[in-house]
C-alpha cells in the first residue's frame, strides 16, 4: 500500500511540473511538455522493472493510465 501511495505522489508532482513546463515552453503539438513525456517514459520503465512476485501489487493500472494520458497525443 505504501508503494502505491509513493508512486501516486511522484506522478502527482510530475503532473504539476508538466503544467509549469508546458506553460513556459508551449509545445507546438501535444498536451504535455517534452520533459514530462520523457519523465513518464522513465517512470514506466522503472515500474515495469518491478519483479512480478505479487500481481496484486504490480502497478498495471498505473502504467496503462500513464501510457494513455501521455502517449495518445
Amino acid at each position: 500500500m505504501d508503494f502505491a501511495v509513493d508512486v501516486n505522489e511522484i506522478i502527482f508532482q510530475m503532473e504539476i511540473y508538466d503544467q509549469i513546463w508546458y506553460t513556459r515552453q508551449i509545445p507546438e503539438k501535444g498536451r504535455h511538455s517534452q520533459k514530462a513525456v520523457e519523465l513518464v517514459k522513465e517512470i514506466i520503465g522503472r515500474l515495469e522493472d518491478i519483479p512480478d512476485g505479487c500481481a496484486e501489487c504490480f502497478p498495471f493500472e498505473t502504467i496503462d493510465e500513464l501510457k494513455s494520458k501521455y502517449f495518445q497525443d
